[in-house]
């Protein structure tokens, strides 16, 4: 029976709770704002916040007063301000100021007369013959003298290994707008001395591959000492080292000793100038009369 009526019985009992709600929501109190529960003094009127007005600033800005010409001349004006007159001492290889008294250098002992970009010691003459039997003249620069080489021969008066001769057509850079080009021989050979691989070509002079540097002591010509970078020479009781080399005019050295002072100097040298200008080196002739080309340069069979 009482499952007969379920469902309106269930109905029924929603209607009820539903007019319930509706009820309650209907005779509920009005909210009541905040600050009837917490005190808030920004929300009352006397606790308004007023802006101050900004403080003036004067923005006014001096006038610069016209620069003077300088003792130099009229043209030397400066606008902002007058920087000094900086030299360099090429002696010391340091900036001096003008007007300032330098320090007297201590005595060095040595001045730089040429840094030389030597020759190889073997140079190629001429070359003749065909493919895979060529024969090429070689010279010894320190010598004079001369030989005829081929591929694949040791030759122990030169101290070397001829490991391969070739030629090659080589575009020549003449500066023109027609293209040139030459035959060239190049020459591998094995330097016994040096325990490595040479490369000559007949269409230039071979040269070291490091620079050499002349030097001489202060007031004496006649002595005088050659080295690379990296390399020491003493003299009396300095010892200089060659820091490195810069061809074709400075060179940087340190010196130790001397003087009681073990404590280490190191200068920049300049080539030094004769009343001729440069210095001439005893090889510079040499090396001139090495570097022209010889009859049989070139010539092919």
């Amino acid at each position: 029976m009482i499952s007969k009526y379920y469902d309106k019985i269930l109905l029924v009992g929603a209607l009820m709770v539903l007019l319930g709600v509706f009820g309650l929501a209907a005779f509920r109190p009005d909210p009541q704002p905040i600050t009837e529960f917490v005190d808030i003094p920004t929300l009352r009127p006397e606790n308004t916040y007023v802006v101050s007005e900004l403080p003036k600033v004067d923005l006014a800005v001096p006038a610069w007063e016209e620069a003077p010409a300088q003792s130099a001349g009229p043209e030397w004006v400066f606008d902002v301000f007058t920087p000094p007159v900086i030299l360099f001492d090429t002696t010391t290889g340091e900036f001096v100021l003008t007007g300032r008294e330098p320090e007297a250098p201590r005595e060095f002992g040595l001045e730089l007369v040429s840094i030389q970009e030597e020759l190889y010691r073997v140079q190629i003459v001429g070359y003749f013959g065909r493919d895979g039997n060529y024969l090429v003249t070689l010279e010894n620069v320190e010598t004079g003298d001369q030989i005829l080489v081929r591929q694949g021969q040791e030759y122990g008066n030169f101290g070397i290994v001829i490991r391969s001769i070739r030629t090659e057509r080589v575009e020549i850079n003449h500066g023109g707008a027609t293209s040139v080009s030459d035959d060239v021989a190049f020459v591998v050979l094995d330097d016994t001395r040096l325990g490595d691989e040479v490369l000559l070509r007949s269409d230039e002079r071979k040269r070291d591959s490091e620079p050499t540097a002349v030097f001489q002591v202060e007031g004496n010509a006649e002595l005088t000492f050659r080295g690379r970078a990296g390399e020491s020479f003493r003299h009396e009781d300095v010892l200089y080292r060659i820091d490195s080399l810069h061809p074709p005019e400075t060179a940087v050295i340190t010196r130790t000793g001397g003087d009681d002072d073990d404590t280490p100097e190191t200068r920049t040298l300049r080539v030094i100038q004769s009343r001729t200008g440069l210095q001439q080196t005893p090889n510079t002739e040499r090396e001139r009369e090495t570097s022209r080309p010889t009859a049989t340069q070139g010539i092919r069979r």
